[in-house]
């Protein structure tokens, strides 16, 4: 059986917590496959799936949040502060991006997971690395994010939330 993509469930997750909202997912055309499936099998009414690529696509608009969760990692440094400046531009004033991605330690080595996470991303991407929190803080506020949050979820995973 394939699993959901990790966005995915953290989708779900802010639905079951939050019965007001609504969400779509933008990802990949086979994350959007499996989402769909999960979609139907659970009835899922406040969820829905756009297939696209936030590099090369257009970005939906009409959000009162983004989530970017793993998404970062995945690409070089040039070009997260770029992606970061086409959702802000995408968020309504008052809006909220989050952004979900592993911990590194300012030192680069911390925790151990995330340095061997780092080096993994480094063979396979593209020029992708972790990057520290420290970095993603700055891409946030030179873009014009305020009011930057940053919330340790688990020993390995950073959330960062800031508004429009």
């Amino acid at each position: 059986q394939r699993q959901m993509c990790i966005r995915d469930r953290y989708s779900i997750a802010m639905l079951e917590k939050n019965p007001h909202m609504r969400a779509v997912v933008f990802d990949s055309p086979f994350c959007c496959e499996l989402l769909n499936s999960e979609i139907r099998s659970r009835g899922i009414k406040r969820l829905s799936a756009q297939e696209g690529d936030f590099e090369r696509g257009n970005i939906p608009s009409g959000h009162d949040a983004i989530m970017l969760t793993y998404v970062l990692h995945s690409i070089p440094p040039e070009r997260c502060e770029a992606l970061l400046r086409r959702v802000y531009e995408r968020i309504p004033e008052g809006g909220v991006i989050i952004v979900n991605e592993f911990l590194l330690e300012d030192n680069g080595m911390s925790p151990a997971f995330s340095a061997l996470m780092a080096f993994n991303i480094f063979m396979l991407s593209n020029g992708g690395s972790l990057y520290k929190r420290s970095e993603i803080e700055t891409w946030l506020n030179d873009v014009g994010f305020k009011n930057v949050k940053v919330i340790k979820t688990s020993p390995v995973i950073l959330s960062l939330t800031a508004e429009k």
